[in-house]
């Protein structure tokens, strides 16, 4: 019998490679590389399909679903689908990929104050509730201030970063 595997690994077979310090904004792809197995039968009906490159932009797609899926759980459904989201918030969770695939063992606590300094390079400050305007934002606080749920929220994103890490950056 196959050993079991998660959703995710069902999709992924890995094709080697090591993560290198890679300029944002730029269209070089990550030097490593994935293949999709099998997709969802809706999309495939699961034929074989062609090599593709894995982007730092791809896992972050994949860091947003996971937060947003995390969000929704908790009865938050502010989050918008990756294509909705504003560019800086993708920009933002790019960025935070790119930091895990470089740094090695990089905790939440370190994840939180890389987010809190990128933030505060945007201008960004504390304030009670998320504030795009005004640039404020709640959790521009010190990781031990943040509430459970959201110290969840950077133990997911290191997650799906360091599942690529060691699958994928070998």
């Amino acid at each position: 019998m196959k050993p079991r595997t998660s959703l995710l690994e069902r999709f992924l077979v890995a094709d080697g490679g090591k993560p290198t310090n890679v300029a944002l904004g730029t269209q070089v792809r990550q030097p490593f590389s994935i293949h999709v197995e099998y997709l969802p039968y809706s999309l495939a009906k699961h034929r074989r399909v062609s090599m593709k490159t894995m982007t730092y932009e791809d896992i972050a797609r994949l860091c947003h679903a996971v937060n947003k899926a995390y969000c929704e759980s908790l009865g938050d459904s502010t989050q918008d689908e990756w294509h909705y989201a504003p560019q800086w918030q993708k920009d933002s969770a790019i960025r935070g990929v790119e930091y895990h695939l470089i740094n090695k063992n990089v905790s939440p606590q370190e994840s939180h104050a890389s987010w809190m300094r990128e933030k505060e390079r945007d201008g960004w400050k504390h304030g009670p509730v998320k504030n795009v305007e005004k640039k404020e934002h709640p959790c521009m606080v010190p990781y031990e201030e943040l509430s459970q749920e959201q110290r969840s929220k950077d133990f997911l994103f290191k997650s799906v970063c360091d599942f690529f890490k060691e699958e994928f950056c070998r």
